[in-house]
């Protein structure tokens, strides 16, 4: 679960990206088209998000967190799992 959820990060981030050009778009919609963006390469991988990832998706979004805090947060959270 832990590499699905680093690629669905990444994708979220890569397609940001994309859209950050658009100077006609506000930045929470470039963001709610990211994360749609993300979910549907992820939905035809056959992946589907955690429910952590969607929770920091859902942050992201709102512009609650950065991208650098979701994948953060990504990583310590496997990493505490990884502890027990």
């Amino acid at each position: 679960m832990e590499t699905m959820d680093f690629s669905i990060a990444k994708k979220i981030c890569v397609a940001y990206n994309i859209y950050k050009g658009e100077d006609i778009m506000e930045r929470i919609q470039k963001r709610k088209n990211a994360v749609a963006f993300a979910d549907a390469i992820n939905s035809i991988e056959g992946v589907p998000p955690s429910p952590i990832a969607r929770r920091l998706s859902d942050q992201w979004q709102q512009e609650k967190i950065s991208s650098t805090e979701m994948v953060r947060a990504l990583v310590e959270h496997y990493s505490a799992l990884g502890r027990k």
